[in-house]
């Protein structure tokens, strides 16, 4: 008995087309300038709220935002090595989230920091992987049209 043939367009998509990838990376990568530039107009407001005095700890804000960015890469790069791109860029997307809406209610400054370190690891994770996807997926001649810079 023959098998059913069912339609090519329900069946589902496998791969991302070129104008979707780009895309996708791109939303992915400008959600890390948007983390920084979003804070620094409240910076001030932030430190008067929790109590901070000092206008310089203030800033610690934004370094322990770079500073999980720094050493996300170390720790999930070799996790989405080892467990595939799909699954760790969906969990740093929700802890990139929740890390995001738990600093908006946070009740102090050092829970703030640790937020934000912990908002930029979640976020390496998601930097790293559009790269790791398309240097997987374009090896060879097609990299150069996604990304001429490398």
């Amino acid at each position: 008995m023959d098998k059913p043939v069912l339609d090519e367009a329900l069946q589902p998509q496998k791969t991302l087309g070129r104008a979707e990838f780009i895309a996708l990376a791109a939303a992915l990568m400008s959600l890390n300038a948007l983390a920084i530039d979003i804070m620094l107009p409240a910076l001030q407001q932030i430190g008067a709220e929790l109590g901070v005095d000092d206008e310089n700890a203030r800033q610690y804000i934004v370094t322990a935002y770079l500073a999980g960015l720094g050493g996300g890469q170390l720790i999930f790069g070799p996790i989405s090595d080892r467990f595939g791109r799909r699954a760790p860029l969906f969990v740093g997307l929700a802890l990139y989230v929740s890390a995001a809406l738990i600093a908006a209610i946070s009740p102090s400054f050092a829970v703030i920091l640790a937020l934000r370190f912990l908002q930029g690891s979640a976020r390496r994770r998601r930097g790293l992987l559009p790269f790791r996807r398309s240097a997987t997926s374009l090896a060879g001649a097609r990299w150069p049209r996604f990304f001429p810079w490398s």
